[in-house]
């Protein structure tokens, strides 16, 4: 690529600095990475940390004809309010909040394939975490979760950047708060296959 200098004075360095322009674009962007650069650098006030921000995910057990990948987040959620919060889960008994896992990465036309299906019963037994209070789970990410029916394509992308997000009232129960249902996002990070 050669770029056409803007003056012709003997003693111009722009038609040098013209030809040396693809190399210095070439070393200084080729090591370059958006996704890593992204992942890496941790928002430290996100009320959900993870204890990686990079992990790699392994083939796992297969479902069906279909192999998924798994890894293991550590998240530790921390109440930022000066008020009780209450996190959801499907099941009264069910040990872990409901989460959710979206691409950060990509065109938005995608999501992540390990985003959970989630079921579950009306019931009062959400998570309470009080103020300032720390909650911490670990939580077995799996993907893909959904398949297209008729051509077997996974639905949503394995590798990434990504985060965590809780689903948060502000009140115990089915009946509506008086202050909305919000939810609580992750710093984000890469996931990578192995």
């Amino acid at each position: 690529m050669y770029v056409r200098p803007i003056s012709r004075a003997p003693h111009s360095v722009l038609p040098r600095l013209g030809r040396l322009l693809p190399l210095v674009l070439l070393f200084t962007l080729g090591g370059c990475s958006l996704v890593e650069d992204e992942a890496t650098e941790r928002d430290e006030t996100a009320p959900i940390q993870t204890d990686a921000v990079r992990y790699t995910a392994v083939p796992g057990p297969s479902l069906g004809t279909h192999r998924q990948y798994t890894f293991d987040l550590v998240a530790r959620f921390t109440n930022q309010t000066d008020a009780t919060v209450y996190l959801e889960r499907g099941f009264p008994d069910q040990p872990q909040p409901d989460y959710s896992v979206r691409l950060v990465s990509g065109d938005g036309q995608q999501t992540s394939a390990f985003n959970t299906i989630l079921t579950g019963v009306g019931h009062d037994q959400q998570i309470a975490v009080a103020p300032g209070e720390t909650r911490t789970d670990t939580l077995r990410l799996r993907g893909p979760t959904s398949w297209d029916g008729r051509t077997g394509e996974a639905f949503g992308e394995l590798a990434g950047v990504m985060e965590l997000a809780y689903f948060v009232r502000a009140c115990q129960g089915e009946r509506p708060c008086a202050t909305p249902i919000t939810g609580a996002v992750s710093n984000v990070f890469e996931v990578v296959l192995d």
